[in-house]
C-alpha cells in the first residue's frame, strides 16, 4: 500500500504536464544566439514568422488561383499584423495544380498578434478562391502547429494532410 501512495505521488506532477511543440519563444533571451536571431528577425521579420497558405485547384484554374493570391496579398499591404520587408513570393508546382506563399508576420509565434494575422489569413483566404473552380485552400505554419487543435487539424482542412492545414 505504501509503494502504491509513493508511485502515486511521483505521478502527481504529469497531472499538470501541457503537451505543447517548443519553439524559440521557450527560450531563455538571455542567450547570445537567441539575442542574435531576435535582432536578424526583427531587421527580416518576413522571415522570421511566417503562414504557409497553400491553394490546390485544377490546372487549368492557375491563372484565377495566381490571381486570387495576388488579391490576398494586397489585403495584407497596410496591416501591420503583417511584415513588409519583402514580396511574398507565389510558387507554382511544375503540375501547376498547387500554389504556395509565405506570408509573414513581424510578431512571435506564439503571440497575440501571430494569432490574430493567422485569423485573419484563414479567413480572407477562403474569399480569396472562392471564384476558383475546384479551388482548395490552407493556411499551415509554426503558429497554426501551436494554435490549432488536433480535432480541427482532422477536420479542419479537407483533402490535404494535417501538417499542410495545421
Amino acid at each position: 500500500m505504501v509503494s502504491v501512495g509513493a508511485l502515486l505521488a511521483l505521478a502527481l506532477p504529469a497531472l499538470d504536464m501541457k503537451l505543447k511543440q517548443p519553439g524559440s519563444d521557450d527560450l531563455s533571451r538571455d542567450i547570445p544566439v537567441v539575442q542574435a536571431m531576435d535582432r536578424l528577425t526583427s531587421a527580416f521579420p518576413s522571415k522570421g514568422t511566417v503562414h504557409q497558405v497553400a491553394v490546390r485547384a485544377p490546372a487549368e484554374r492557375a491563372g484565377e488561383v495566381q490571381a486570387a493570391l495576388k488579391t490576398l496579398l494586397s489585403r495584407t499591404e497596410g496591416q501591420e499584423l503583417f511584415a513588409h520587408d519583402q514580396t511574398p513570393t507565389i510558387r507554382v508546382s511544375a503540375d501547376k495544380s498547387v500554389h504556395t506563399v509565405a506570408v509573414g508576420t513581424p510578431h512571435s509565434p506564439k503571440s497575440e498578434g501571430a494569432r490574430e494575422s493567422l485569423e485573419l489569413l484563414r479567413a480572407w483566404v477562403p474569399e480569396a478562391i472562392a471564384p476558383v473552380q475546384g479551388a482548395e485552400g490552407a493556411v499551415g505554419g509554426k503558429v497554426a502547429q501551436g494554435s490549432t487543435s488536433p480535432a480541427t487539424c482532422r477536420t479542419g482542412c479537407p483533402g490535404w494532410s494535417a501538417s499542410s492545414c495545421c
